[in-house]
């Protein structure tokens, strides 16, 4: 299936003209980007290092058969299509979630890489498949949470309720086990309304598990949850929630636009500190948005750390390593 025609020329292509790396700000009279730029930058970087590995991996002829079953699956074009079907079948909805009003390299990536797997292939024939084109940034305020931003990908129930949240840099190994969680859960979740009577504080945990491995809340929401049901977590149990707390806290900071330079380096520090910093295209993000963060509030310890972890990742973009040192130097010299 080819991809549609991007429209080019919108802020977020300009994110890295303006200002090609945002840790250099200050240094040489650069005026700091905005919070919310600085999310998008590290977005992107790490968008082209998740190509750089896709492209390190030539596709096997499962892969090249896979991309044969994607073009040929029988997408449906609205939710509401794919909520009929899914009664008919009591099946899930996969919906996917791209757009055209403006250029989306993470889109591109998630086409060319998981939608494009064999374990996605194997997926499709168990689930209602929905692809959600938002042709106009008000398109997505109409989509339901989880498929709002994009790339979006999203396990739903036949009434259209999300069930379980996908990053788009799962690895397609998980997809199976992913989609076996939630339609247990679903299944758990109907037989406790069928009962009539309310869960058990046994019951309320085991959902709230589900629910968190499933990524159905965020951060606030789910932190919220976390301290109500807290006291009745057993310690394992309270160690499977731990790094999806922490992987929602790192997205909902993403969206801090307004929080103080230094605050938020503070929370990095704090995720870091506890070692639940995540892995891969998350950790690459992480660090990233750390050193953006670091290099505003002006820390050169953190400017330290950022520097050094990035380089333990392969394909990090050297030239922000470079930027991040140069970066702490100057601070120092003050």
């Amino acid at each position: 299936m080819g991809h549609p025609a991007r429209v080019p020329g919108n802020d977020i292509a300009r994110v890295g003209q303006s200002n090609p790396d945002p840790t250099r700000a200050n240094v040489s009279g650069v005026k700091p980007m905005h919070p919310r730029a600085l999310a998008t930058w590290a977005v992107l970087q790490s968008t082209a290092w998740l190509g750089a590995q896709a492209a390190a991996s030539p596709p096997t002829p499962g892969d090249r058969a896979a991309a044969v079953a994607f073009a040929r699956a029988p997408w449906h074009r609205t939710l509401a299509d794919g909520c009929e079907a899914a009664k008919r079948t009591e099946r899930l909805i996969l919906a996917v979630a791209t757009q055209t009003h403006a250029p989306c390299a993470a889109c591109d990536a998630l086409q060319s890489g998981l939608l494009l797997s064999e374990p996605f292939a194997a997926l499709a024939k168990q689930v209602e498949l929905v692809l959600m084109v938002h042709a106009r940034p008000e398109d997505a305020a109409a989509a339901p949470d989880g498929l709002r931003t994009c790339p979006s990908l999203a396990l739903l129930d036949a009434s259209g309720k999300v069930v379980a949240k996908i990053s788009a840099d799962t690895p397609a190994s998980a997809l199976a086990d992913l989609h076996a969680t939630a339609v247990a859960y679903v299944d758990f979740a109907a037989a406790l309304r069928a009962r009539g009577e309310p869960a058990s504080r046994a019951e309320q945990v085991e959902l709230f598990l589900w629910e968190v491995e499933l990524r159905q809340h965020d951060y606030v929401e789910l932190d919220k949850r976390l301290q109500a049901l807290q006291p009745a977590l057993t310690r394992e149990q309270a160690a499977r929630v731990a790094p999806h707390h922490a992987q929602a806290e790192i997205e909902w900071l993403a969206t801090q636009t307004d929080m103080p330079a230094k605050e938020l380096a503070a929370r990095y520090a704090k995720l870091w500190r506890a070692r639940r910093v995540p892995s891969g295209g998350a950790g690459l993000r992480f660090w990233l948005a750390y050193g953006a963060a670091a290099s505003a509030a002006e820390d050169v310890v953190a400017l330290d750390v950022a520097a050094e972890s990035l380089e333990g990742i392969s394909g990090a973009p050297a030239a922000t390593i470079k930027a991040l040192r140069e970066r702490a130097e100057a601070l120092r010299r003050r």
